[in-house]
């Protein structure tokens, strides 16, 4: 498993439990089998119009126009979007920029050699009123609030 930090890890055992903690409450992960190919180099981030990443996995974020999704892989693979549980795109590449036009539950799947390799945990875009826009993704979010997950913000290391 791999968490989305606010900033590497450091000699302090009490502040480096605190961020890894944060992380793993608010669902900022990704799970990779490393034994294929290494993950470093793999991003992945909701944007806004100015290129900022707004969200990371386990992030709560409400739906305005020009979002996109972005993806770097640090090798060619095979990838699956998912919202609420459907498949909204599927291609192989390495990199992506996917505009996002609807509110759901987003997720990515990374297959190497028709095997799993990357999977995201659900990035949540809401409507502005921050309600979903069907059962099957407010089910998804409170599945996700009962793990421990969040809408929290942080930062952008992966460890």
């Amino acid at each position: 498993m791999h968490l989305f930090l606010p900033r590497p890890l450091g000699d302090d055992l009490a502040v480096d439990s605190k961020l890894i903690y944060s992380a793993l409450s608010t669902g900022r992960a990704f799970l990779a089998f490393e034994h294929y190919r290494p993950v470093d180099g793999f991003f992945c981030a909701i944007v806004g119009r100015e290129e900022e990443p707004i969200a990371l996995p386990g992030d709560t974020v409400r739906y305005s126009p020009h979002m996109e999704l972005q993806v770097k892989l640090p090798h060619k693979a095979g990838l699956r979007v998912l919202r609420a549980g459907e498949e909204v795109f599927k291609q192989e590449i390495i990199s992506l920029h996917l505009p996002l036009y609807s509110e759901g539950a987003y997720r990515l799947e990374v297959f190497l050699e028709g095997r799993y390799w990357i999977i995201t945990n659900p990035f949540f875009v809401t409507r502005g009123s921050d309600q979903y826009p069907s059962e099957k993704d407010a089910r998804s979010e409170q599945e996700a609030k009962a793990s421990g997950f969040s809408s929290a913000k942080g930062g952008f290391n992966v460890q």
